[in-house]
């Protein structure tokens, strides 16, 4: 148990069903199809339809209207509607909005890695932007996607990307 309650599963007719547990025993079942887990004091949760946050009290922190809610690191997260990408504070403050759906990636010393597809789809160029939302590099030149998982790649491989406060970013020419 971390903060005041730990999420927890429970089978019910044939799904799992997510609560959160708290120091005093008592559970609280969430009425969620997903509830995921707690990235600074906020986890994701799913209704079927849209996304949004809760607190580690089950109360809904930040509202469920995104198509697409990824989870908090140092404070922040992305959030898109299908249309544009948010930067969000923990309180659901919208620090930064782009009219562009972004392939994103959680903070790491301060800077996340983001993606964006290009020639329908066929390539993808990355630029790294700080907590504020600004770029501190350009894009970088487009690379050839084989598969729409290409497009993910570097993105989930990203712990691996930083070495003694320099951060990695594979290009082709």
């Amino acid at each position: 148990m971390v903060n005041g309650s730990a999420r927890i599963f429970k089978l019910s007719k044939g799904r799992l069903v997510a609560g959160l547990q708290f120091p005093n025993g008592l559970h609280k079942w969430l009425p969620y199809v997903w509830v995921d887990n707690f990235h600074n004091d906020r986890a994701v949760v799913d209704d079927g339809e849209n996304m949004g946050y809760m607190d580690r009290q089950g109360n809904i922190c930040i509202p469920l209207i995104y198509f697409v809610a990824e989870d908090f690191s140092e404070g922040l997260a992305f959030a898109n509607d299908g249309d544009r990408t948010f930067l969000l504070d923990t309180e659901g403050k919208t620090i930064r909005q782009w009219d562009e759906v972004f392939i994103t990636s959680r903070f790491r010393n301060g800077t996340a890695l983001i993606s964006r597809l290009v020639e329908d789809g066929e390539k993808a160029e990355e630029a790294l932007i700080n907590t504020k939302g600004e770029f501190i590099t350009p894009f970088a030149p487009k690379r050839q996607l084989h598969d729409i998982a290409d497009a993910f790649t570097d993105i989930e491989t990203e712990d691996d990307q930083w070495h003694e406060g320099i951060q990695r970013i594979i290009t082709e020419d």
